[in-house]
């Protein structure tokens, strides 16, 4: 029964970038590119946007994806990535998690055919986290 509950929750994958974030949504136990937000709003105007979402999806859960390093360290990104979780944490009362998100970019590239596609990276990272569960 436990089992069925993580497989009918709703979650929302972000792939936060100073320019541009991509959101992925659930379909059970995959994870599907769903849209792109312009970041050049303030993070009040982003979490209302956030907010809305979860509103109309019904989203259960947050997984935002953490930038490391190759070696698996913090970089500059990890300390920006790390604000925009703790601003989620404060204006949204839903669990939110971390994935290490190295590579989800390539991937995202590469299934792509060569874009910059950040909703197929927050896919990638939100799939990593249904994986785990």
């Amino acid at each position: 029964m436990v089992i069925l509950k993580y497989f009918c929750m709703k979650a929302l994958g972000i792939d936060y970038g100073e320019k541009k974030i991509g959101l992925s949504i659930s379909a059970g136990s995959i994870a599907l590119p769903w849209k792109i937000l312009n970041n050049f709003k303030s993070n009040n105007e982003v979490i209302d946007e956030i907010k809305k979402i979860i509103d109309q999806e019904k989203i259960e859960v947050i997984v935002v994806g953490k930038p490391l390093s190759l070696r698996g360290t913090r970089s500059n990104q990890t300390k920006v990535v790390n604000d925009f979780v703790d601003f989620i944490k404060k204006n949204v009362n839903l669990p939110v998690y971390e994935i290490d998100e190295r590579f989800s970019s390539q991937m995202a590239q590469k299934q792509s055919g060569g874009r910059n596609d950040d909703a197929q990276a927050a896919a990638n990272i939100l799939q990593t986290y249904l994986d785990k569960i």
